[in-house]
């Protein structure tokens, strides 16, 4: 509902602009489901990078394909990243403002995939939703649950008798 708000704000706040324009398309999300954690497999391989999905957007909103791609050659290899984000983005349903009434159209969609801090045993996710554009994804890197523990260090000294 936040988001539908945010839209119409938006929508309102840039009409003007958008008449004194060519009539340029406003493209804004109607139906979000955000990531709720970094893709597991990815946290624990330490992927992280930028996935480009070009989405082709239904007159009704509903996303009728998703192309994903990516500059990092390490992303392009491995697809994980990518498929995570074209599976999600397809639960979306969009809108727009100033799009030819009963045609599909186009929108370029980031997620942008950070792993940051400490290497933790737990998923401490957090999103940034900059929509209709941007999505940040950031977790700490995932700690090796089944690596021996880092020796602890022998106290040498005096023994207290």
């Amino acid at each position: 509902m936040k988001v539908f708000l945010l839209c119409i704000a938006s929508l309102t706040l840039n009409v003007g602009a958008v008449a004194q324009s060519e009539k340029q398309s406003l493209v804004c999300v109607r139906h979000v489901e955000p990531p709720l954690r970094y893709p597991t497999l990815a946290r624990q391989a330490r992927i992280q990078g930028t996935v480009i999905l070009r989405l082709t957007i239904a007159a009704d909103g509903n996303v009728l394909a998703a192309k994903a791609s990516s500059d990092d050659p390490l992303l392009s290899r491995h697809s994980l990243l990518q498929t995570e984000s074209t599976e999600l983005v397809k639960k979306w349903t969009f809108g727009c403002f100033n799009c030819a009434v009963d045609n599909n159209y186009e929108h370029v969609l980031r997620f942008v995939y950070k792993l940051e801090g400490e290497p933790k045993l737990y998923d401490d996710t957090r999103v940034v939703l900059d929509l209709p554009n941007e999505i940040t994804v950031t977790a700490s890197p995932a700690q090796c649950d089944h690596c021996p523990s880092p020796a602890k260090p022998i106290r040498r000294g005096r023994t207290m008798p």
